[in-house]
């Protein structure tokens, strides 16, 4: 395997995973591809070398999956985790997972699909039950300056990742801050 991989070089790996509820969604590497509404930004896959991809992973622990016909590809979709697609066959048999899609940033630089997103994430403002859960994370306090709700203080919530430059509105993504 290492042999064949170290031949094939560039390729596309994804992470499939199943929530609660029977939802699945993906992580994959992914560029820049255009910008969309409130500055969000399409990305779409990026490629890269299956052979360290694949090094890196097997260190991790990770067993990644390897498709090359229609049959590998039916099977990961049931097994999930990570798999690895040299370029001709992720063309061929999964286009539609090469497609550029409008996504929402975290603070960590992390992008997630709109079309995956708590319909909550993407409205600016966050809710009375998000900011008070927010507040208690922060211990009731500013993160910069650390004055608390017992100095007198009022809290707002700040998005860390600004939402006019495609931030989500998740508890990853705001903090505690003090009107000042």
């Amino acid at each position: 395997m290492s042999n064949e991989l170290s031949k094939i070089g560039a390729g596309y790996v994804f992470d499939l995973h199943l929530l609660c509820g029977g939802y699945a969604y993906y992580s994959t590497y992914s560029e820049w591809d255009k910008w969309g509404s409130h500055l969000r930004e399409f990305r779409r896959p990026r490629q890269v070398n299956l052979f360290v991809f694949s090094t890196q992973l097997r260190s991790l622990g990770h067993k990644p999956y390897f498709l090359t016909s229609d049959i590998d590809y039916e099977s990961w979709l049931v097994v999930r985790g990570w798999a690895m697609v040299p370029t001709n066959n992720a063309r061929n048999f999964m286009s539609h997972w090469l497609k550029s899609q409008l996504c929402v940033v975290s603070s960590n630089g992390t992008y997630t699909d709109v079309n995956i997103c708590s319909p909550n994430a993407l409205n600016h403002s966050a809710s009375h039950g998000k900011r008070k859960n927010i507040i208690d994370r922060d211990g009731k306090r500013c993160v910069l300056c650390e004055k608390t709700l017992d100095d007198g203080i009022k809290l707002t919530m700040q998005h860390i990742k600004p939402y006019s430059k495609g931030g989500e509105t998740t508890r990853r993504n705001l903090v505690s801050l003090c009107e000042e």
